[in-house]
């Protein structure tokens, strides 16, 4: 029996100051309207390499059981309150989806641009 695998596909994800940007997303994840992701739109820039201090803002979803982790691009703000409780997810090599809670959220973090402080040479 084949199991389901998992499915990149482009979006539209908007930052915290409005700004979209084309993000890969799981196809599953892009469907489902509470993460707030929606259709790609070909004008949107990528959002870019993600480091510790530029990266998009992201929902942990936790197994009871076995502890595995599973992270869902969340698209805007406001949906952060209304997201599901429980979440469905393809593990691979079983046939059924496994159930997934609710757990921590990584905040996004974006580098902007301000004056730059030069200091003087010390000969």
């Amino acid at each position: 029996m084949a199991a389901e695998q998992k499915q990149l596909v482009w979006c539209r994800y908007t930052d915290r100051f409005g700004r979209f940007f084309a993000a890969m997303a799981d196809q599953d994840n892009v469907a489902n309207a509470a993460f707030g992701l929606q259709a790609y739109v070909a004008t949107d820039p990528p959002f870019g390499p993600q480091t510790r201090t530029h990266r998009m803002r992201h929902q942990y979803y936790k197994d009871p059981t076995t502890l595995r982790v599973a992270r869902v691009l969340v698209s805007a703000n406001v949906v952060l309150s209304a997201l599901p409780a429980t979440l469905a997810v393809w593990v691979p090599g079983l046939a059924t989806q496994v159930t997934y809670n609710l757990g921590q959220t990584q905040e996004e973090k974006s580098r902007v641009p301000s004056a730059s402080y030069n200091k003087i040479d010390h000969p």
